[in-house]
Parts: C-alpha cells; sequence; structure tokens
C-alpha cells in the first residue's frame, strides 16, 4: 500500500517536469536486490520506478523511413525521439484536406497556439472528440459554459475562458464567410499573405503563432500555404547545427532546412513531421534551457547555453 502511494506521488512529480516514468512490478527478487545492493535479508524490492524522457510514440504523416547514414545522423535522432506530425498524433488526417478534419485541425491549433503542454492540448482536444464537438457548427450549438466546462475536464483551465469566446467567435465567422469550410477559405486567398490574413480575420488572438501552426502542416496539401519556419524552429536547428549560426533571414532557413531533409533522403511530404520535431525540440528543451535532459544534447553546437 506505501508502496503504491510513493510511486503515485513519483509519477505526479515526473508529469509536471514533463518527463516520463515506468514502474515495474514483475521482476527476479533475488537479481533485484543484487543489483540495488541490498544484503538486508528482511527488505525486499515492491517495485521498481524509472524515469527519463518522456519519448511518446508519434505517428507520421505517412510511412516514413527515418534518415539514416553520416548525413542523417542528427536528423535520425531528432526524428526518432521527437518525431511526428502534431496533427496525426491527433489522428487527423489532413491529405484529404476534407472540410471536417481541417476543421478539427484549426481547433486544434487553436489549442496549441497558447504556452501550455503538448500533453494538456492532447488530453484537451481528447475531450472535444468524446463530446463530438469538433465543427463549428457543434461549437455554436455547445455554447460558452459548455465549452469551458470541455476545456476545464481536460486541464486547459488557465486559459479556459478567453479561448471559449475565441472557439465562438471563429466559428461563427467561419460559417458566416466561408459556409464552415476552411476549404473555401484557400480558394479565396489570393497567395501565402492573404492567407494568413483571412485566418486571423476569423477572430480575436489568432496570431501568428496558431496561424503558422496550422499552415505548417497544411503544407503540401494547400497549395498557399508555405509559412516561413517559427523562430522555435530556427533556434532548434541552429542549437543542433543544421543552420548557420549566423543566418537570419527565413526563407533561406526555409530552403536549407529542405534541402538538409531531402539530402538525407527524405520525402518532401513528410517535411511537416520534420518541423513538428524541431518544434517539440525548441519548445521542450531550447527554450526551457534544459539542456541536460535533452535527447540532442550530443549534437547541440551552443555548448548547453540554448
Amino acid at each position: 500500500m506505501e508502496a503504491g502511494h510513493a510511486a503515485k506521488n513519483i509519477c505526479l512529480q515526473v508529469v509536471a517536469l514533463d518527463l516520463g516514468t515506468v514502474v515495474i512490478g514483475a521482476f527476479h527478487d533475488n537479481e533485484a536486490k543484487w543489483i540495488m545492493t541490498m544484503t538486508d535479508r528482511d527488505r525486499r524490492c515492491m517495485a521498481y520506478q524509472s524515469e527519463g524522457n518522456n519519448i511518446i510514440s508519434r505517428p507520421t504523416s505517412g510511412a516514413i523511413c527515418l534518415p539514416r547514414g553520416k548525413k542523417g545522423a542528427a536528423l535520425y535522432r531528432l526524428m526518432r525521439t521527437l518525431g511526428g506530425s502534431f496533427s496525426a498524433a491527433l489522428g487527423i488526417r489532413l491529405s484529404s484536406a476534407s472540410p471536417r478534419d481541417t476543421s478539427k485541425w484549426l481547433l486544434a491549433s487553436i489549442l496549441f497556439g497558447a504556452r501550455i503542454s503538448e500533453v494538456v492540448v492532447i488530453h484537451t482536444y481528447r475531450e472535444f472528440e468524446k463530446t463530438r464537438v469538433l465543427s463549428p457548427k457543434e461549437i455554436l450549438k455547445t455554447g460558452w459554459y459548455g465549452l469551458v466546462e470541455i476545456l476545464d475536464r481536460g486541464g486547459y483551465v488557465r486559459y479556459d475562458f478567453k479561448t471559449a469566446t475565441k472557439l465562438l467567435e471563429v466559428s461563427s465567422a467561419l460559417l458566416e464567410r466561408y459556409g464552415g469550410d476552411l476549404n473555401n477559405l484557400h480558394a479565396e486567398a489570393s497567395d501565402q499573405k492573404d492567407l494568413e490574413e483571412r485566418i486571423q480575420a476569423l477572430g480575436k488572438g489568432i496570431g501568428d503563432v496558431t496561424v503558422n501552426i496550422f499552415l505548417r502542416e497544411m503544407r503540401g496539401i494547400w497549395q498557399k500555404s508555405r509559412p516561413l519556419p517559427s523562430e522555435l524552429v530556427i533556434r532548434a536547428a541552429r542549437n543542433i547545427g543544421i543552420i548557420p549560426a549566423d543566418l537570419k533571414e527565413r526563407k533561406k532557413i526555409l530552403g536549407i532546412l529542405k534541402k538538409k531533409w531531402a539530402d538525407a533522403g527524405m520525402k518532401q511530404r513528410d517535411f511537416p513531421d520534420f518541423e513538428a520535431a524541431l518544434i517539440r525540440l525548441g519548445k521542450d528543451y531550447c527554450r526551457k534551457a534544459a539542456c541536460g535532459r535533452c535527447p540532442l544534447r550530443e549534437d547541440c553546437t551552443d555548448g548547453g547555453q540554448a
């Protein structure tokens, strides 16, 4: 009983630190005592618990092969530990660009747009799934109080009120201006800049970060979706030596990233998976200066000063 309580408390602390843990309750008692150098015959192991980087199995946007060889060594480590698009991790299939799936991804992008952990966003999105509130019409039907309840159940407590207001405003504008179909918004946009402006115009609080999140994974699906790399992508890519430290121009940075991806034998349609991995690296490690637990610390050229 006491061992269980202790393990639970450790699990809570590990999750709070955005790490991972595994509790092991089945093992050979004698070997376990030997490993733990336990010589007292009256003492024995009740459970093992290991902690470390939280490497979640993340599905990619397609069946891709990880980069290998000398050229792709850093990319291989990056994709193995942090790879996979955010939309695929939520089970959203963007390849068909269906109105239903693009609406789901806009909802998820709005949730991802706040400074909140990926785990909380996933839990919150799952609550929207459970209640079948995923389209503009369903969001409007649920109303402000219902949205706040869903957000709170997912752990999105810090931003619940303003996010509920934002979702209602965006859903109303999307239905009124584009018939609830984001593909119509894309069709009416003249170019990348106009596309970004139209998405931002859907509601207050949709800023550059949310637009970049949404369009990043629409790259290769929508012709006009060609967002430049975000600050987090650039920071992470620079820290692991993928781009020169003194390069500032985002168009050139995007070109280098695409070339590195292609040189590693990867397909351009899977490039959003690469961007997502760099986002995770930048957000969860570089920005937090969490160099000691970074899975790419051996490739870091920043000297641990991320």
